[in-house]
């Protein structure tokens, strides 16, 4: 099985050394500061969307479920607030303008979803 994954893990290396922009590091002045509120928020949205997804084929849509996506939902919406006028970012929302990026946000996403349904 390891002998199959190897040319695939190659593959993949040669992809992402291609196709992936080149990140410059920048360097700060002073001590770096993690934005603690930022990540306790996408803990939450994540965590409840996983639950979400997980609690939906069992039990259905039922008003637990549904209290899950629209928390989900209002933190994201919170996250999204929170980190346009955060000094320390921990997610830059101006990423996501960047259309390389972009389209390899929506096929890690769409890659998610598709592995994510197979196996559960």
């Amino acid at each position: 099985m390891f002998y199959v994954k190897l040319p695939v893990g190659i593959l993949s290396l040669v992809f992402v050394w291609r196709f992936l922009p080149h990140l410059h590091h920048v360097a700060h002045e002073g001590k770096m500061r993690l934005d603690w509120p930022g990540a306790a928020l996408i803990a939450v949205a994540l965590g409840a969307l996983q639950l979400f997804v997980e609690m939906l084929p069992k039990h259905g849509l039922t008003v637990e479920t549904a209290a899950l996506i629209v928390v989900s939902a209002a933190v994201s919406f919170a996250l999204w607030k929170w980190e346009k006028r955060c000094a320390h970012l921990i997610l830059p929302i101006d990423m996501f303008r960047n259309k390389a990026l972009a389209a390899l946000f929506t096929l890690v996403i769409l890659g998610g979803f598709t592995m994510f349904s197979l196996l559960f």
